[in-house]
């Protein structure tokens, strides 16, 4: 079993991307989006709703590391955490609907046996709860 994530990003910004915040798994990159349709992950669009909840989780992210930020200004301040900057390919992408997020497990004999999406990251079940769904 083998655990790997897919971004929407060029090759060169998910390497400059997980130079700052580093993943535990083997990361690829389709910035077309194209594997996130293969998969029907739907788009999400950001509703005024949407981005009030970001913003409210970033001032909460940022307070649990004793950072104060202005109103209004928490997305922005934790998006650049650790000196990362967005560049202008992460503008244009802020520009697109969001993409909801997917996990799934697949058997050796390619089957998938367990899948999940979601509009956020979220975590993922115990490894003992995933192992009997591939017996």
């Amino acid at each position: 079993m083998a655990l790997l994530g897919v971004v929407i990003a060029s090759a060169e910004r998910a390497r400059k991307y997980f130079r700052h915040f580093p993943a535990c798994f083997p990361i690829a990159a389709a910035p077309d989006r194209s594997v996130h349709r293969a998969c029907g992950l739907p788009e999400v669009h950001r509703t005024p709703e949407l981005l009030q909840y970001a913003e409210r989780r970033a001032a909460e992210i940022l307070g649990e590391m004793g950072i104060d930020a202005p109103p209004g200004q928490a997305g922005k301040i934790f998006s650049r955490a650790d000196g990362f900057e967005p560049t202008a390919e992460d503008d244009a992408e802020y520009g697109r609907p969001l993409q909801s997020v997917g996990s799934f497990l697949i058997a050796p004999d390619g089957v998938v046996r367990w899948a999940h999406s979601s509009t956020a990251m979220t975590p993922l079940p115990r490894v003992e709860e995933l192992l009997p769904l591939l017996r």
